[in-house]
């Protein structure tokens, strides 16, 4: 596609290294942490006999808007997008380790399911920045690849998680 004069070239975002970086970031981050709330349900089942997960999907939500309204308010105080998407990455980290034994324990697992929610809601606006601040001649172009990332690793962590219990694996032991 050649360029058009006055026009900047659109494509020029899917070469760059530091663009693919930011979406497979992204892409990596929703796989996962989608990928376990779509199981999240059967899950609480599994481990507690809980029957209704609705008070900690509740608890998932209210840390989401937490981390929504807050994440901004950091990026543009600290100018450092890269480092709060690490403090994201590490939250979700110790989430992920600490389910199967916080579970056990409703108090733990309320809060672990808030700081869950903050973590996977913040996620975007960290890349968002990122990406714009590389490309801000291109800001609807890397948006929406952000964007699509984000939705097609929801939709593969969802898909791994259903292949991985066809395949015999168990939500809990």
């Amino acid at each position: 596609v050649g360029e058009k004069p006055g026009q900047p070239d659109e494509h020029a975002v899917l070469v760059d290294a530091r663009v693919a970086a930011t979406i497979g970031v992204s892409f990596v981050t929703s796989a996962a942490s989608i990928g376990l709330y779509t199981f999240i349900a059967p899950l609480l089942h599994a481990t507690t006999r809980l029957s209704d997960p609705l008070p900690y999907l509740w608890m998932w939500s209210l840390g989401g808007i937490v981390g929504v309204y807050s994440c901004g308010a950091l990026i543009d105080a600290t100018g450092r997008p890269e480092r709060l998407m690490s403090v994201v990455l590490v939250l979700m980290f110790v989430v992920f380790m600490s389910m199967g034994i916080a579970l056990s324990h409703q108090t733990s697992a309320f809060a672990l399911f808030g700081v869950w929610g903050v973590a996977a809601w913040s996620s975007q606006a960290p890349q968002q920045h990122r990406l714009l601040s590389l490309h801000p001649d291109k800001g609807s172009v890397v948006v929406a690849l952000q964007s699509s990332a984000h939705y097609l690793g929801s939709a593969a962590g969802a898909a791994l998680g259903g292949l991985a219990l066809a395949a015999g694996f168990h939500l809990a032991q």
